[in-house]
């Protein structure tokens, strides 16, 4: 009984010893294993964390920063060729909250920064040391500032449609800026340099400053001036003509009203205004966009002319006769030695030409003017002034009358004088 106890024991002595020497040698092949796998997750790289603000401390949303690297204990430094562009045209970096980039290095390296906003470049060369595993926050102070701006009428209220410009200088740091808001009043943040600020109202210029933004010098002001719009009333002949009624028109809307040939209208503030014309039958809408005070002629559509010339039967001048012009306007004058009339300062239209004379009425046509014209009437009835053809033909006949009377009467003469002969010669 006894041998059979120690046999048992021994057998279950030596799977124990095996069982031990099985579990080692998983142990030694999980170790390095897990020692590898730390050594791969714990990997040096270079985290930067970018913020970008203006010179007066805030945010620059849409700025592109771009750097490059090298490592710092290369010898001789050997640029990466790592240029990498954090903004709109890559990871959307908006300087508002942090932007965090990491790069797969395991040393430090030498960071060039370079940020542009607005096209203009506002920071240049920004080197930076960086080391591998501790993040690195960059802080970027880009030559930006947060300007402000206000459009103003004369009574100090903000100015209505209105808008703002702001345009780089050329030829310096910010020629390639060109930046408008449509209010009146708000906030820009502009690249800092030299511009040239405009200021409009419905389209109309009214406002050109140069200005030097800086952190120091941020803030426009802009106020209108009430302006005078004068105007003068012409014919295309450019004499000038007496309008009946201007009217002065702002978005469809009657603002004031004159006459004459010439006035104005003032205490306008700049912006886009018309101005109807009315007179000698025409009319003529003219826009204006008033910037500055000024003159604007209106030219209604007035100076054609008409040149008549009044023939006879046989081509003779009519003189005397009075010839009246009714349509768009009405127009009175008489013919001159040589027939000819000139009705002048007539706008286009149909119109209705009568010719009296001594007050009666000889002749009536009807005269489309497209343009200036000349018009010549034969007036078939009559040969020259005061003589009708009818008249002619009965002076004629009269004449005809007393040549056959007298030719009768010659012919009676010379038979009796005949017959007288023949009586004496027989006796």
């Amino acid at each position: 009984m006894t041998d059979v106890f120690s046999q048992v024991a021994s057998a279950r002595f030596s799977r124990g010893i095996s069982m031990c020497i099985v579990a080692l040698l998983v142990l030694s092949a999980a170790v390095p294993l897990a020692l590898a796998s730390t050594t791969a997750s714990s990997k040096p790289t270079v985290k930067m964390v970018i913020t970008v603000k203006s010179q007066d401390g805030f945010p620059v949303p849409g700025a592109l920063v771009r750097f490059s690297y090298t490592f710092l204990n290369t010898t001789p430094a050997k640029p990466v060729n790592a240029t990498k562009s954090i903004g709109p045209a890559a990871t959307n970096f908006k300087g508002i909250v942090n932007e965090s980039l990491t790069l797969d290095v395991n040393q430090s390296i030498v960071a060039e920064f370079n940020v542009t906003y607005d096209s203009a470049m506002v920071l240049t060369d920004y080197r930076l040391t960086v080391g591998p595993t501790t993040p690195a926050h960059v802080h970027l102070t880009v030559s930006v500032v947060n300007a402000s701006y206000s459009v103003r009428s004369p009574t100090g209220s903000l100015l209505t449609d209105s808008k703002i410009s702001f345009l780089g200088e050329p030829k310096s740091s910010t020629a390639s800026v060109n930046v408008t808001r449509n209010a009146a009043s708000g906030n820009i943040l502009i690249p800092v340099g030299e511009y040239t600020v405009e200021a409009f109202r419905q389209g109309a210029l009214f406002y050109t400053q140069p200005y030097n933004f800086s952190v120091s010098s941020k803030t426009v002001n802009v106020t209108a001036s009430l302006l005078t719009l004068r105007f003068s009333v012409d014919s295309l002949t450019k004499s000038p003509l007496y309008a009946d009624n201007v009217v002065l028109l702002s978005s469809n809307t009657i603002l004031n009203t004159s006459a004459g040939s010439t006035g104005q209208f003032t205490g306008l503030l700049p912006g886009a205004y018309e101005l109807v014309a009315y007179g000698d039958g025409s009319v003529n809408r003219t826009g204006v966009s008033l910037g500055t005070s000024e003159t604007v002629v209106v030219q209604l559509p007035v100076g054609y002319s008409l040149q008549l010339t009044l023939l006879g039967a046989l081509g003779s001048p009519l003189s005397g006769y009075t010839v009246s012009l009714a349509g768009p306007v009405d127009v009175n004058t008489t013919t001159n030695s040589k027939g000819e009339a000139q009705l002048q300062n007539l706008p286009l239209g149909g119109y209705t030409l009568l010719v009296y004379h001594e007050g009666k009425l000889v002749n009536a046509t009807v005269v489309y003017l497209r343009a200036s014209t000349q018009l010549t009437l034969n007036l078939q009835n009559i040969v020259k002034s005061n003589v009708t053809l009818s008249s002619v033909y009965a002076e004629i006949r009269a004449a005809i009358g007393v040549v056959l009377l007298l030719v009768a009467g010659i012919l009676v003469l010379a038979t009796f004088r005949a017959k007288k002969k023949n009586q004496s010669q027989k006796h």
